[in-house]
């Protein structure tokens, strides 16, 4: 930059942060006026034909207080370790393999279409994306197993802190079971989110199931 990049940003609280830099970029950290209105000047010695403000934060996020309910769908989850055995997620230990197996049950007969089942992740877990990984896939069914008519599920997409399943549910069609394979690896307490099924384009038919305070631990 030929002249520095110079002006100040005013809080709503009246402080003002000034900031001169050479470099093409300045980074402030604003910890008053969350919330409210923030003015940043720039001061005309800057010669800049375009200047761009971006404002980011990040935090911890507060306790779910989602309630459970239910009306035409109903969830159940359970939790197994790598050989099948009923575990309870509350404490896993870090690198523990184990997976979450979450069963869909339709309570209304008729048919329910375009159905997303969404579970979010607590960020000491991950996924394990046995599509990308197939050898880690275990050749030992587990030992404890729903006892359903599953349904083909159309689309899975896999995200850094997600997993959903879409599918459609016909009319004589009341159970579908769905897994997903996870390694705990942060250690710390963290907080599980709500499991939320629900028809997209009707959500008078969803489900929640409440979240949960889990921990991860050596």
């Amino acid at each position: 930059m030929d002249s520095p990049l110079t002006g100040e940003i005013t809080l709503a609280n009246h402080e003002i942060i000034p900031f001169n830099s050479m470099d093409f970029s300045v980074k402030k950290n604003i910890t008053d006026s969350f919330g409210e209105e923030i003015a940043v000047h720039i001061d005309n010695e800057t010669k800049l034909s375009n200047v761009y403000l971006n404002l980011n934060w990040d935090g911890v996020p507060l306790k779910s207080t989602e309630e459970e309910k239910s009306n035409g769908l109903k969830l159940k989850i359970r939790w197994f370790d790598i050989n099948g055995n009923l575990i309870d997620p509350s404490i896993i230990k870090q690198g523990e393999v184990f997976k979450a197996k979450i069963q869909v049950e339709k309570t209304i007969n008729r048919t329910l279409e375009n159905i997303a089942l969404v579970q979010i992740l607590p960020s000491g877990w991950e996924i394990e994306n046995e599509r990308i990984n197939p050898d880690n896939i275990p050749t030992k069914k587990p030992k404890n197993k729903f006892r359903t008519k599953t349904a083909n599920v159309d689309y899975t997409d896999i995200r850094d802190d997600r997993i959903m399943w879409f599918f459609n549910m016909i009319r004589n069609e009341e159970v579908i079971e769905v897994e997903v394979k996870l390694r705990a690896v942060t250690i710390g307490e963290f907080e599980l989110p709500p499991t939320l099924c629900e028809v997209m384009y009707d959500n008078k038919y969803q489900c929640i199931k409440a979240g949960r305070k889990v921990s991860v631990v050596k």
